[in-house]
């Protein structure tokens, strides 16, 4: 007795209401919701729409014809430039000086300390050269190193020797340091090297020429050592210039000839439009010729060139491809799309009642609207418009139409059920019963059970009719059923015929389905379908267009993945 109290006390103290026990029986029922809500979790990624661009580009290379003059040296000597390199030199300005008796190299190196200091635009030069070098640095040709290495010092040089004649003439003259100076011949832009390329034309070009390890370029640098007759300098003396690059038959289809391009030089970060030619080398290749009267200045210590032709360039809003999915929509034709005297946009549903066809303005979600047809859904049932329904263009109509009749659904000629049903009723009922009367008159003398046989056998046969009858108004009933309940139709060209208001009664009948492209938008917490109108894809993504009724827009968040969910979808519980 006294082990049973004291398991009594135990239970109370147990079951007994206590705040630690309460906090407990709380965090346990936290974390079985929370492991609850986990398990339940919808996981789904997320793209935030951005605007973007896509860009398709065929990439060449290729070889720079200009009207380029060489000039030979007229002394023998050391040579010292009053021009930088790619500088417009005016006819009949100081070019360069022979030093012929070494006085002015001597004085050079030893004053090599305040000559070589440049200012900051000097400077400023050098470091963009530096950096067009980098942009256009290729490993595997390691001969351009030394281009650019002899480039750079032609550059330090030659700012060098300007510092010189500018400033340091009349203390040249005091130390009786004597030079030559020349003249330009002509106005050009102003080069120290040759290459053999100088005089190339057109009708030169083979596929040869295009062999950049065969190629090379001679540079001289301010005191360099020049024999009479040998070259000096060169100038480019027109700003027209070309650039030559081999072509396929892809090519020639896709560009044509003499048609008009946009060309991008990712070396140089800029881009223009241009004429594109087709000629046909010595060696029977063909070759697209590039026309362009501009920019001459940017490329004068390139022979080679590497660009790209653009072929599209479209902006937009920029989406993943596997965010785009397709969904069927009902379409009603735009013309039936009304507003209402509150300036809300609908449609008028035609309905029956015991007083005929009146109109009662609806108004369903519309997912897109083009200059045909409105797309609506129907499939929901909290929607307002059902497939099988039928809108008019205005509520006027209401008063003057009336909906098609079973048998018009059906296909059946206009005759009322109650003439069709005694015409099939009293044919077979009435050939019955003439025969039972002639068979009772014509056997009169008959025992009583055949009378009784005769009157079963009537009986059987009007049974037999009628069963009949009421097999034939179901299958009636069957087939104005469906034709009431159309069918959904996929959106082919000639189901789109299909889609047309009736003529007799201007009604239209919903039942035709077209497919939409679009993207689930998650900004509410569950999906909702918005449209997009796909204009470029390329590498995973696609720009769609922005601003568009109906559809995306920046920063809206579209479920990444369309295959993972379904529209409507609650996401976020």
């Amino acid at each position: 007795m006294s082990s049973h109290k004291r398991l009594k006390k135990k239970l109370k103290r147990i079951f007994k209401p206590t705040i630690g026990k309460l906090f407990c029986f709380m965090m346990l029922a936290y974390f079985v919701f929370t492991g609850y809500q986990y398990s339940t979790k919808v996981n789904v990624s997320y793209y935030e729409v951005e605007e973007g661009s896509l860009v398709k580009e065929h990439k060449y290379s290729g070889l720079i014809l200009r009207d380029e003059q060489i000039f030979n040296s007229e002394g023998n000597g050391y040579i010292y430039y009053y021009v930088a390199e790619g500088r417009k030199a005016a006819k009949g300005s100081p070019i360069y000086s022979i030093d012929e008796n070494g006085g002015l190299m001597s004085y050079i190196s030893k004053h090599s300390d305040e000559l070589n200091k440049l200012n900051s635009d000097k400077i400023a030069d050098i470091r963009a050269e530096v950096l067009n070098a980098s942009r256009s640095f290729n490993a595997i040709d390691f001969r351009s190193i030394y281009n650019i290495k002899n480039t750079l010092d032609a550059h330090v040089t030659e700012y060098a020797s300007m510092n010189i004649f500018s400033s340091l003439a009349d203390e040249l003259a005091a130390a009786g340091v004597s030079y030559k100076q020349f003249n330009s011949d002509m106005t050009g832009i102003f080069c120290s090297y040759t290459d053999g390329f100088e005089a190339l034309t057109e009708s030169d070009i083979n596929i040869d020429l295009f062999d950049t390890s065969k190629y090379d370029k001679q540079t001289v640098k301010s005191g360099d050592l020049v024999t009479v007759g040998s070259p000096a300098y060169k100038l480019i003396v027109d700003e027209n210039w070309k650039i030559v690059f081999p072509v396929t038959d892809e090519d020639i289809a896709e560009f044509g000839n003499d048609s008009t391009v946009k060309i991008n030089f990712s070396d140089k970060d800029f881009s223009v439009k241009c004429k594109l030619r087709i000629i046909k080398g010595t060696d029977g290749r063909q070759f697209g010729v590039l026309d362009l009267d501009s920019y001459v200045i940017q490329f004068t210590s390139d022979r080679f060139i590497n660009f790209e032709i653009v072929t599209n360039d479209v902006s937009g809003l920029k989406i993943p491809d596997k965010s785009i999915t397709s969904k069927d929509f009902y379409v009603v034709p735009a013309s039936y799309l009304c507003t209402d005297s509150n300036g809300n946009q609908g449609f008028y549903k035609a309905v029956v009642s015991g007083d005929g066809t009146s109109a009662q303005f609806v108004m369903p979600e519309i997912f897109n609207l083009d200059d045909d047809y409105a797309y609506i859904d129907c499939d929901d049932e909290d929607n307002l418009l059902k497939p099988g329904d039928y809108v008019m263009p205005s509520p006027d109509y209401s008063a003057s139409v009336s909906l098609p009749t079973k048998q018009q659904a059906a296909g059946v000629p206009n005759e009322s059920e109650s003439e069709l049903e005694s015409e099939s009723e009293s044919l077979p009922v009435e050939s019955l019963t003439e025969s039972v009367q002639t068979d009772t008159e014509s056997e009169a003398g008959h025992t009583e059970s055949e009378a009784v046989q005769t009157a079963e056998e009537s009986e059987a046969a009007e049974t037999l009719s009628e069963s009949k009858l009421a097999e034939e108004d179901t299958q009636s009933e069957v087939q104005t059923s469906s034709a009431a309940e159309p069918e959904h139709k996929e959106g082919t060209e000639e189901s789109i015929k299909q889609a047309k208001p009736d003529e007799a009664t201007g009604l239209y009948q919903i039942a035709q389905r077209m497919p939409l492209k679009g993207a689930y938008n998650v900004n509410k917490g569950y999906t909702v379908f918005k449209k997009v109108e796909v204009l470029e894809s390329a590498n995973g993504y696609s720009i769609v267009k922005k601003n568009s009724s109906y559809g995306l827009q920046v920063y809206d968040h579209i479920v990444l993945d369309a295959q993972s969910v379904y529209d409507g979808q609650l996401l976020y519980r």
